[in-house]
């Protein structure tokens, strides 16, 4: 943990603080531009239309971003990135279901199949491997997207890292073995860091990612039952606090090919995230999910990001756990 006078150094780094209620009033103050697009909002963005981006990014707009997968993750890092920088934000996506929603925070929305972009300073790629049979493809066409200048950042994931007897995971430690053959979301995931990494881009290995709607917790809710014993740990981050990592890392241009963890203070139990759970108004009048299996797993995954940590001190979790997000949500009521 990096003590407060390391985050006051570094504190250029990191985003104004901004809410998603109050973020209108920041556009507005930064992008006279933009207030005139919320006043055609009804107008324009009812329908979804291509997006044609031919033209070139401004040369003097050095902090351009692309966001590739601009959905939970990805709009988050969009909103701190044009909060901070008020610069050109794009957010490419597979369907226009959530185009309205990032128009209103700034961001220029862009369809997949129908946008012809020239390469960015900073792109980030937030897209899952789910219902993506290209999925290593897509990763090669968003490095051709990258003019190379600023930063590249892939958020993968922590199933990627093969479990340990003793349980400890840091940002090296070993990852499952796949072969050429393997179509696991593991496999894909690692052969898209490879590319990543030898084009000098840097990837971010996310643990569980969560908030009130999303999340073991939502999934477990909602299917009534838990795969797995009560006393499995498991590893988790708030979008939020996910969102803040990738917008540290990709301030930072001078590093290239590297590797980081994200991840919140220690592991809670899967019983644990079902109680608090079940402390938060959507779920309070939910039944109790039941566990399918007793036996505790043999090997674990203790993520230790201490690293990650030290190469961001201004860097330093929202929510600690996940009964500390429970806990200020209740006290926000």
């Amino acid at each position: 943990m990096c003590c407060k006078s390391q985050s006051k150094r570094l504190c250029w780094l990191l985003p104004c603080p901004v809410k998603y209620s109050n973020l209108n009033r920041v556009c507005e103050k930064r992008h006279t531009s933009f207030h005139s697009i919320r006043g055609n909002r009804k107008l324009s963005f009812r329908v979804c239309r291509a997006c044609d981006m031919k033209a070139s990014v401004d040369v003097n707009d050095s902090k351009s971003l692309l966001v590739i997968g601009a959905g939970e993750l990805g709009k988050r890092v969009a909103q701190l990135w044009k909060a901070r920088f008020g610069s050109r934000v794009v957010g490419e996506t597979r369907t226009c279901k959530n185009h309205s929603e990032l128009t209103e925070l700034g961001v220029e929305p862009c369809l997949r199949d129908s946008s012809q972009l020239a390469p960015f300073p900073y792109v980030v790629f937030c897209a899952s491997p789910r219902g993506n049979d290209n999925y290593v493809d897509e990763v090669k066409r968003a490095l051709t997207l990258w003019r190379g200048d600023g930063n590249f950042v892939f958020t993968s994931s922590g199933s990627v890292y093969e479990p340990m007897d003793d349980g400890v995971i840091t940002e090296w430690s070993c990852t499952v073995s796949v072969d050429k053959s393997d179509t696991s979301s593991e496999a894909v995931l690692i052969a898209s860091e490879r590319q990543v990494l030898e084009a000098k881009g840097n990837v971010v290995r996310l643990a569980g990612l969560y908030s009130i709607d999303r999340g073991p917790h939502a999934y477990w809710f909602r299917t009534r039952q838990v795969r797995g014993s009560p006393t499995d740990q498991v590893n988790l981050i708030h979008y939020d606090d996910a969102a803040s990592l990738v917008f540290c890392v990709l301030c930072r241009q001078e590093l290239r090919g590297n590797i980081f963890l994200g991840c919140d203070d220690h592991p809670i139990s899967k019983d644990a995230i079902c109680r608090f759970g079940n402390q938060l108004d959507k779920y309070r009048n939910e039944p109790f999910p039941v566990f399918m299996e007793q036996q505790v797993a043999t090997k674990k995954k203790f993520y230790n990001n201490e690293y990650t940590r030290k190469t961001f001190p201004e860097w330093v979790p929202k929510y600690r756990t996940f009964e500390d997000f429970v806990q200020k949500v209740k006290e926000n009521r």
